[in-house]
């Protein structure tokens, strides 16, 4: 079992570290300029990116902290002999024992190593002061565990998420009807890059961010573990313009054929949260086959077993593939009306009904964006075709944002899976495979 309560001290430690050191990198990077006689240059974009890079980096290095801490000599000292630590493996040997690349290589080695070593002693002190503040907080709080597969998968299904959504931070930002508006009103390409860095970046941080709360407070059913990876996994496969790993995915049939088994099993989830959600049963029970029906049809989609044939989706118009898509997404919101107004208690109603406005909001935004783009293809960004051109950019992705954001509401607000008939304590005789 692994303690989430640790993993959280772990995570939030190792951001704020992170977030402090991408300040001071930011710095030193301005001094490389001078002492390089390179003309500085400051955006917000470039600067906003620096800072989460830190976070991201200082996740990992957190959770190290948490885990050596008690080893290391010195109570007050622990932060300090870890940031040196740091020093000595990713600082020191890239400015004395390896030749620097780039901008860095202007400058003389003792230069450079000045500049850039105090940013791990920063980060560990930081780690340090922090960690120290989350204990006190966390840990008389109640024990929050889950079983190590499960987070591993969280853990594994986050990384490729964020591999993949990093692509977006080297494309063009807007679509080209947008693009061309926006050189017609005078704002310059830099800005609208540094906007769209800025939308990008505050999206990930809600989505992901939202995504880890609900694997976190929902750790004792599995319904809400379920709820977590795949709207992950869905992430994973669809918010990224270069398939789930990058280009080097097209060139081998083995891994054409996992990405397109990851892709499947992440739209047929996704279906099928809408359809089980709160309590991991049909309601209607006549849903089941339909739901069964649109897990298939994703298979027979990305899988394409018979490619070229009438029953590739591949070969249909784009718009009758979109309303396909939207046409099961559809099912399952009028799912969970019928399970809202002739299934749940009062009680329930009052858990749910936060999730069930944002899963009908998205799935009506998806359906607005995807008419639009067939009406007005200069709305549509570079992306391959099918359902992915629909995932894609700024306004594109903030429907599906309203799915994680209204289930944390609601879990947060209306205490969903942990009260009544979400928590099975309080539900005895309750089917054994949704015991937490």
């Amino acid at each position: 079992m692994v303690d989430l309560n640790k993993v959280t001290i772990g995570v939030l430690c190792g951001i704020a570290g992170g977030v402090v050191a991408g300040v001071g990198a930011r710095i030193s990077m301005r001094g490389v300029a001078l002492a390089a006689n390179i003309p500085p240059s400051f955006s917000i974009g470039g600067t906003l990116a620096i800072l989460v890079f830190g976070a991201i980096l200082g996740i990992p290095f957190g959770l190290l902290f948490v885990a050596v801490r008690p080893r290391l000599p010195g109570s007050r000292w622990r932060g300090l002999i870890f940031g040196v630590v740091l020093v000595l493996v990713f600082v020191v040997p890239p400015f004395l024992l390896i030749r620097p690349e780039g901008e860095l290589a202007l400058l003389p080695p003792l230069t450079g190593l000045s500049l850039f070593a105090p940013l791990p002693i920063i980060y560990g002190v930081v780690t340090q002061a922090a960690a120290e503040r989350l204990e006190r907080k966390y840990q008389p709080a109640d024990r929050r565990s889950v079983r190590a597969v499960w987070f591993a998968l969280f853990g594994l299904a986050l990384i490729v998420g964020l591999i993949g959504y990093s692509s977006y931070f080297e494309s063009s930002p807007f679509p080209s009807a947008v693009e061309k508006a926006l050189r017609e009103i005078g704002v310059p390409f830099r800005a609208s890059r540094g906007v769209n860095t800025g939308i990008l970046i505050t999206f990930a941080i809600a989505y992901f961010g939202t995504c880890a709360l609900i694997f976190w407070r929902g750790s004792r059913t599995r319904m809400a573990t379920f709820a977590a990876l795949a709207l992950l996994a869905f992430a994973g496969a669809f918010f990224n313009r270069n398939g789930i790993l990058g280009g080097i995915m097209t060139g081998l049939p083995a891994a054409r054929l996992l990405v397109a088994l990851v892709q499947a099993v992440a739209l047929g989830s996704m279906v099928l949260l809408f359809f089980l959600f709160p309590d991991g049963r049909f309601a209607p029970r006549w849903m089941r086959p339909l739901a069964g029906v649109g897990f298939a049809w994703s298979l027979l989609w990305f899988l394409r077993p018979l490619p070229g044939s009438r029953l590739d989706p591949e070969t249909w118009p784009e718009l009758l593939r979109l309303m396909v898509v939207v046409g099961f997404f559809a099912a399952g919101v009028l799912a969970q009306v019928y399970r809202y107004r002739r299934v749940s208690t009062p009680q329930q109603r009052r858990q749910t009904k936060w999730a069930v406005a944002g899963i009908s909001t998205a799935v009506l935004g998806f359906a607005l964006i995807g008419g639009s783009l067939m009406l007005i293809p200069e709305f549509e960004v570079t992306r391959p075709s099918g359902v992915s051109a629909f995932f894609v950019f700024s306004i594109y992705l903030l429907p599906w944002l309203l799915v994680p954001l209204s289930i944390a509401i609601s879990m947060r607000r209306c205490r969903l899976w942990e009260t009544d008939m979400f928590f099975e304590e309080e539900r005895p005789g309750h089917p054994a495979e949704f015991r937490p």
